[in-house]
């Protein structure tokens, strides 16, 4: 997870069980908030029961999209300004993901084993493989 420096909203990338994969984001102020596991996985009910206040994911994916995703930071550089206030974040299948208020888009950049990402003081986002690369975001 990362808290978003000019929100204060939390972001999670909330690896799931069997089937999907999601984004959840905690508005700044929403202390204790349910995301709904263990009745929900993603938006699919897994068992009845659920209590009234579970908070759903803003985006979710199937396993045939990919396989577990990697939270990353809400983008708050200066170098690529399309991205600007948009949650960064990937699935270990190498696959970067920007969503902004347009929707998800696919960034045109690919990794392989994706596992982590790093935001820098001046809010640039870096990437890390499971093969040893360190990357920088930039423009295209």
């Amino acid at each position: 997870f990362s808290i978003d420096d000019e929100t204060g909203d939390m972001w999670l990338g909330d690896v799931g069980d069997s089937e999907r994969e999601e984004i959840d984001r905690v508005p700044a102020g929403a202390q204790g908030a349910n995301l709904g596991w263990y009745w929900f996985e993603g938006t699919r009910q897994r068992v009845a029961g659920a209590p009234a206040d579970v908070l759903p994911p803003v985006w979710e994916y199937t396993h045939e999209t990919g396989y577990a995703v990697v939270g990353g930071f809400a983008y708050r550089g200066s170098a690529i300004p399309a991205l600007r206030g948009a949650y960064v974040f990937g699935d270990v299948n190498g696959t970067l993901w920007a969503l902004g208020a347009d929707g998800v888009h696919t960034l045109p950049v690919a990794f392989k084993t994706l596992v982590a990402f790093g935001e820098a003081p001046d809010g640039e986002l870096w990437v890390a493989d499971h093969y040893g690369t360190v990357a920088r975001l930039v423009p295209g």
